[in-house]
């Protein structure tokens, strides 16, 4: 029911109404976040940088590696490379080891802290290869959770496991606790569950190539490959039920992001490095493949300097949905040597750098995919240490 409804009844309630239309509206002004590592064999540090983007310009300004927003080591046992960042609730950034050693980092960007939960319960299921997404958060009371596909060990089966934001009613002060700001005197944490009452109908030898969350904000959308066998699976977080669709496999890497302009899933092509892909949103009671759409080559939308880089220096790209149409496009890039290489303390080598690119989509009358517009990029040198199996992954929020 509206405000207005609401105040309707009496004096006073108007009177909060007049107060409430001179108070000026609170608005959110969204960032872009970057995650980069640094570190060497024996200890990785992950830090956390906001970065600023020039939209008139075009341009997104290279981050002071020296100041992140927040700095964090990953545990030994991590083994570098490991720990699998993703969004939630609009305003954090979840940190998850892989393996399972170490704790779960959470930054919160609207009050810039860093706290830490309990680890994974086992590790990412290889039959998983690594998939951890969010989802709504039904069997939890509402919110949002992070589905994690956990095995603990080889020939063991695989289970979901949920990160959510819980109330503990025995919380003492001396927990890693503390208040929710909507709910005064009562403590939450960040606690993991498992969730899944069956094990995943494929293979461990099969290793998952793609996902995505339907529409409906509660399925997931998996597909495998290898083993001998692939397809496409569902998984209801409501009713904690696995399901195959078919033989057939969505046509992206990684996770796919709905949009709601284009009505379709996005991620990156699963054959073609540097390009986007879409698909229409499978049905979750039909046998049959969505609608594969074509490709866009996503340097068409980089600015000059990105864009002249040759692709196949590219190692790795992550993909990143910021709402209404925008994509961010991370890629990690080896640079060749050049005669300034030396006078800037690179030894006279090529070094890795990271582009990051910020697009938006549509379909041109042909159903094609293209740009919608532009709106920045820029490129920068990773550290030295850079871990070379890490993929630097950007957040909107």
């Amino acid at each position: 029911m509206s405000r207005r409804r609401r105040n309707d009844g009496g004096e006073a309630d108007g009177r909060a109404s007049k107060t409430a239309r001179r108070r000026p509206a609170q608005t959110t002004m969204k960032h872009l976040y970057l995650v980069l590592d640094d570190g060497d064999e024996a200890t990785t540090t992950y830090t956390i940088h906001k970065l600023d983007v020039d939209d008139d310009a075009g341009i997104i300004h290279a981050p002071d590696v020296d100041r992140p927003a927040t700095r964090f080591a990953a545990a030994p046992a991590a083994g570098g490379g490991q720990m699998h960042f993703l969004a939630m609730a609009g305003k954090n950034i979840v940190a998850v080891d892989g393996q399972g050693g170490g704790p779960t980092a959470v930054y919160d960007t609207e009050a810039a802290a860093l706290t830490f939960a309990s680890p994974l319960p086992g590790r990412l299921s290889s039959s998983g290869a690594g998939l951890a997404v969010v989802v709504e958060d039904g069997g939890h009371g509402g919110g949002e959770a992070l589905y994690a596909l956990t095995s603990l060990g080889e020939r063991m089966p695989a289970s979901f496991e949920a990160l959510s934001w819980a109330r503990d009613p025995c919380a003492s002060p001396s927990s890693l606790l503390f208040s929710s700001s909507s709910s005064p005197g009562r403590h939450y944490y960040w606690s993991w569950k498992n969730v899944a009452d069956t094990p995943p109908p494929f293979a461990e030898e099969e290793a998952v190539t793609a996902y995505a969350v339907h529409p409906d904000g509660r399925t997931i959308f998996v597909s495998t490959t290898g083993g001998g066998g692939g397809g496409t699976y569902s998984f209801d977080t409501e009713r904690r039920k696995w399901r195959r669709h078919g033989d057939w496999v969505l046509p992206f890497r990684g996770q796919g992001y709905f949009d709601g302009e284009l009505d379709a899933w996005v991620g990156l092509h699963r054959e073609v490095h540097g390009r986007v892909c879409a698909c229409q949103v499978a049905s979750r009671g039909d046998a049959r493949p969505p609608e594969y759409r074509e490709t866009l080559d996503y340097d068409s939308v980089s600015s000059s300097s990105s864009s002249s880089r040759s692709k196949n220096r590219c190692q790795r790209a992550t993909l990143t949905y910021m709402g209404d149409g925008m994509f961010c496009a991370v890629e990690t890039c080896e640079t060749p040597p050049t005669s300034s290489s030396s006078s800037e303390g690179g030894g006279g080598g090529g070094g890795v750098e990271v582009h990051v690119t910020v697009f938006g989509l549509k379909y041109n009358r042909r159903g094609e995919l293209q740009a919608r517009v532009r709106r920045a990029a820029g490129a920068f040198p990773l550290p030295k240490q850079h871990v070379p199996s890490f993929s630097p992954v950007a957040f909107w929020m």
